[in-house]
């Protein structure tokens, strides 16, 4: 009777341990990079919705809406805070609680991965005609992944239009 053993052996298992490293090698940072960019394409998306609806809302309650994220009750310039889209009738960039002129919280928007950045001052507003304040010329929003230098921005007109995100290969200095 002939009893044959089938399996590896070590030298076989260490060629093919030695493959599969490799491989990862070459394709991990190309997944990280992918998933940095999925992750901006999605913030980028969810900025500009909120966007939109802070300058429709500003102009369904004609009245002046802020998007922006708080530090207390005035607006901050850390966009990793969550940030909230109100009617801001009292004191501008601020979130009025008391008074005839107290302001109404619209919506929260989630905060953006800490690994990226948001480059804009501090807060937009937009009057009742749906025109953002305070700028003079076109304004944009960047949202960067500088560990992938992959970065998306949205700009808003002068007029209000809100151009979608437009997908950029470097992330601006700064």
């Amino acid at each position: 009777m002939s009893f044959r053993q089938s399996g590896l052996t070590l030298v076989e298992l260490a060629v093919i341990t030695a493959i599969i490293l490799i491989l990862l090698a070459v394709t991990l940072p190309s997944m990280q990079s992918n998933q940095a960019q999925s992750r901006i394409d999605a913030a980028a998306s969810q900025l500009h919705q909120a966007i939109s609806l802070a300058r429709n809302q500003a102009m369904s309650y004609h009245s002046r809406v802020t998007l922006c994220p708080l530090s207390g009750s005035l607006c901050g310039k850390d966009w990793h805070n969550t940030a909230t889209i109100f009617t801001d009738n009292g004191v501008i960039h601020k979130l009025d609680s008391a008074g005839s002129r107290a302001d109404t919280i619209i919506q929260h928007i989630t905060t953006f991965d800490v690994k990226d950045r948001l480059i804009f001052p501090a807060a937009i507003s937009f009057n009742a005609q749906g025109k953002p304040l305070g700028q003079s010329g076109d304004t944009t929003f960047t949202l960067c992944a500088p560990q992938s230098n992959y970065a998306a921005t949205i700009t808003i007109t002068s007029g209000g239009t809100i151009n979608p995100p437009i997908q950029q290969s470097a992330c601006p200095a700064g």
